[in-house]
């Protein structure tokens, strides 16, 4: 039976077909794991994840568009709610393009198609995560111009002012873009051709009703959102004042918090924060802004690491699985809201990079052999998974 408009699903209300969810699960665990290492290792993110769009390629490829960006919903969820939303940006590209190519490649597209297709999101991710970079991190285009000219100026030959700075972006961005899209087609095409025999599938995840949030996480999700409305609209010095006080009473009063997380967030902040200060460190932009664009940026990574650190992974999970389900009239939301709620990676993490990194130890750095390793990681990992 449907649940009413507007309620929680009930047990019975499988959001997709029976018989493909051991498969869904499994891979959905995979794309957490990859992505998840993406996230944290220092270097190599592009290549740790993709592992995690060759799974993701998978489902879209076997299980449709619909499971393939629910699937990426519920990974992406997941690390966000393990270690908060800092650097997501990573493994955003792979987990945007994925579930389409390998989609693509199960009903015959052609590599140029697939290719276009991924070139496109691509660039339209680098656009959107090149603009909060130049408004957020930099401090606006002006401060954006006056970087390039320093660090290009002394070059000889090399064109300075606007128009050379908007056509670097663009190049840079086309050339990164075709570059990866190329490597991701690739690996993607030779992963899902080369995938290893399976058995038949079990049971598809189920969305249930579960309790309802606690007060706590809607509190703290909500004093987040304020803070960072707020450090956005107006980082005068006031403003970073308070948030900063009230951020140190809220660490203050809150309970014994996870060690890692917070030394995760506060070098995540670190980093964040000398990006926002190089400007200022070359002498493009007075140190009075960029000073304050660091605090700003540092901030608004601190207050997401509370609130993770204060109310806990399954309490964000399921925050996460309540949110896409109150959506789940837009693509995809049904879906990450039922594999959410059963997909529960943390105990596996440890064991699962371990392993990847035993399968690419002595593998040669070239595309088409890491894809071999990763696919053979994938199928022996999602195959491994199991419910909790």
């Amino acid at each position: 039976m449907s649940a009413r408009a507007g309620a929680e699903p009930a047990a019975g209300d499988a959001p997709e077909p029976a018989g493909r969810g051991a498969s869904l699960l499994g891979l959905a665990h995979v794309a957490t794991c990859s992505f998840l290492a993406a996230r944290l290792a220092p270097s190599g993110h592009f290549w740790l994840a993709l592992g995690g769009g060759i799974a993701l390629a998978r489902v879209g490829d076997r299980h449709g568009l619909r499971a393939g960006y629910g699937a990426s919903l519920a990974a992406i969820a997941q690390t966000i709610a393990l270690i908060g939303p800092a650097r997501v940006s990573g493994p955003l590209t792979q987990a945007f393009n994925a579930p389409l190519i390998g989609r693509m490649q199960g009903r015959g597209a052609s590599r140029a198609a697939r290719l276009a297709a991924c070139f496109a999101i691509r660039l339209a991710h680098y656009a959107v995560t090149t603009l909060l970079v130049v408004l957020v991190i930099v401090g606006g285009t002006q401060e954006f111009v006056a970087t390039y000219d320093r660090l290009v100026g002394w070059l000889p030959l090399v064109p300075t002012g606007d128009t050379a700075a908007v056509i670097a972006v663009i190049a840079l961005s086309m050339a990164a873009g075709a570059g990866f899209s190329v490597i991701q087609v690739l690996a993607y095409e030779r992963a899902l051709g080369r995938w290893p025999a399976e058995g038949p599938a079990a049971a598809a995840p189920v969305a249930h009703p579960g309790e309802r949030s606690p007060r706590r996480v809607s509190l703290a999700i909500g004093a987040v959102a304020a803070a960072w409305t707020i450090l956005l609209a107006l980082p005068a010095w006031p403003v970073l004042g308070a948030v900063t006080a009230a951020l140190v009473i809220a660490w203050g009063i809150g309970r014994q918090f996870p060690r890692d997380v917070v030394r995760l967030g506060a070098a995540l902040a670190a980093v964040l924060a000398l990006g926002a200060l190089f400007p200022a460190i070359i002498g493009a932009v007075e140190l009075d802004d960029a000073l304050r664009r660091a605090i700003r940026i540092a901030l608004l990574v601190l207050t997401a690491t509370w609130a993770r650190a204060a109310v806990g992974a399954p309490a964000l999970r399921h925050a996460a699985r309540r949110a896409f389900w109150h959506v789940r009239a837009l693509p995809s939301a049904r879906e990450a809201a039922a594999i959410t709620e059963d997909l529960e990676s943390d105990a596996r993490l440890g064991p699962a990079a371990r392993d990847l990194g035993e399968r690419l130890r002595d593998v040669p750095h070239e595309v088409l052999p890491v894809a071999d390793a990763l696919t053979e990681w994938v199928a022996a990992e999602a195959t491994a998974y199991e419910t909790p």
